[in-house]
């Protein structure tokens, strides 16, 4: 009764370990592409206010 529990924990195991590394690299983009969102938006906010310096 233990052993085929225990085996089915191990393959339960594998597979999540499995579709944890899958899904990993698509969260690493995703954090990435909302850093480059955020210096974008800093860089735009930047540009904005050196224009308006340029202008008075």
């Amino acid at each position: 009764m233990a052993l085929p529990a225990f085996f089915s924990l191990i393959i339960g195991f594998a597979f999540g370990a499995l579709y944890w590394k899958k899904r990993q690299p698509s969260l690493t983009r995703a954090v990435e592409n909302i850093q480059i969102n955020e210096e974008d938006n800093e860089i735009s906010m930047l540009q904005e206010k050196e224009r308006e310096f340029q202008e008075v």
